[in-house]
């Protein structure tokens, strides 16, 4: 008796495109990742250590309220060369609640929502 075994389903990433634009992509049809140099003019993405990283991991589809959740994000954040640079952007591009998803700088959208609150009552009027 044979067994029916489902189709593997192609692992997400994040990618930029040749016009500067970051989609999500199956890694099938994903470009080669930059090679990681440390040369200033890089953008910081590329330095990431998410970046060859699930981005299931970062962008949960369930259990998004649980704090375990995010832990193998965060574990890989910690690791990150350009962290401040991640969270950084996502508090600049992040304009309400509903932008807040996902892992960026080692923060939960929890404490990014945190951070951005005690940065606008801090800063000076």
């Amino acid at each position: 008796m044979s067994t029916m075994h489902a189709p593997a389903t192609p692992e997400k990433r994040l990618v930029q495109d040749s016009q500067g634009i970051w989609r999500l992509t199956d890694s099938e049809s994903a470009p080669e990742p930059v090679p990681d140099t440390a040369d200033r003019e890089s953008p910081w993405r590329y330095r990431a250590a998410c970046l060859d990283a699930p981005l299931e991991l970062f962008f949960p589809s369930r259990n998004i309220n649980n704090p375990e959740t995010y832990d193998a994000a965060l574990k890989i954040c910690s690791t990150c060369p350009v962290k401040k640079q991640c969270l950084d952007f996502a508090l600049e591009v992040e304009t309400s609640d509903s932008d807040r998803n996902g892992v960026f700088g080692g923060l939960r959208p929890q404490e990014r929502k945190d951070l951005a609150r005690y940065r606008r009552s801090v800063r000076p009027q």
